[in-house]
């Protein structure tokens, strides 16, 4: 006779990083998995398109200068379009202190400059909008 261990623990929590300076990348995925969040990150643009497009997430950091000719913008633009987006928290984390305005008006949650906030306070932003 076998025994069925139904397991009644959640799936872990998605989390979308964009951002091209890799050891930011690599500090940012290490925290946030010891936090056991489920973390997928990319470096450019036309990468966060596919991974958003061929998977859900609950929570996104977005950097906004990034390589190959497209930028946070772009990608933002594009992520517009998708519906079951409308909902997902979006925290810019960048070093530009400008175009709040606009990323407000195109569904971003938090704008964070990166000189002004440490890791841990960034692991708290991503919990406390993931829980709203």
């Amino acid at each position: 006779m076998t025994s069925q261990f139904v397991s009644t623990q959640l799936p872990a929590k998605r989390l979308l990083i964009i951002e091209d300076d890799l050891s930011l990348q690599n500090v940012y995925k290490t925290l946030f998995t010891k936090e056991k969040l489920d973390v997928v990150s990319v470096t450019t643009v036309e990468q966060a398109k596919s991974v958003t497009k061929n998977g859900m997430f609950d929570c996104i950091i977005l950097d906004i200068m990034l390589p190959n000719g497209q930028n946070g913008f772009d990608f933002l633009e594009y992520l517009c379009q998708d519906v079951r987006y409308k909902k997902v928290p979006i925290l810019v984390l960048t070093n530009l202190n400008q175009d709040q305005n606009s990323a407000k008006e195109m569904g971003v949650t938090e704008w964070l400059v990166k000189s002004d906030i440490s890791a841990q306070e960034i692991v708290n932003k991503v919990k406390m909008v993931m829980k709203a």
